[in-house]
């Protein structure tokens, strides 16, 4: 209960930029990339543009999820999730192309379907990502 006087602040339910690296970066260490996956996608998709934008540190630099892949893929995520909220893209999220294509997730015949359904924003950075694992729940 608030007391005159006092505002009650609401714990925060979202992982910030930062928080999302670190926690892939554990899943990686832990050899968990379909968890890393998951929490990088739940993480970005679930962030409450723009009101995260205004919190100090939400979007900022994370530090190396251990792997240049993964780095270029978060950034990748939140430039996209803020260019359709309406938000700053934040300097950090330009990426150089990987030196190699990856698939975050797919495997075999299904990487020709991916192909087809990757926007622009991850060709352009050599990754092949299906644009439905965009979608929030």
């Amino acid at each position: 209960m608030a007391t005159a006087g006092r505002a009650t602040t609401l714990p925060r339910t979202w992982r910030t930029v930062p928080e999302i690296a670190a926690g892939v970066r554990e899943r990686l260490r832990a050899e968990d990339e379909d968890a890393a996956l998951r929490l990088l996608l739940d993480g970005v998709l679930r962030m409450p543009l723009p009101e995260a934008a205004a919190v100090p540190g939400a979007l900022q630099a994370p530090p190396s999820t251990g792997d240049e892949r993964w780095d270029t893929l978060l950034a990748t995520v939140v430039a996209r999730t803020c260019r359709q909220a309406g938000v700053r893209v934040p300097a950090w999220t330009r990426c150089e192309s990987l030196p190699r294509w990856w698939w975050p997730g797919a495997v075999g015949a299904r990487r020709a379907q991916v192909v087809q359904r990757t926007p622009i924003d991850f060709r352009r950075v050599g990754i092949w990502f299906d644009e439905r694992n965009l979608i929030s729940p």
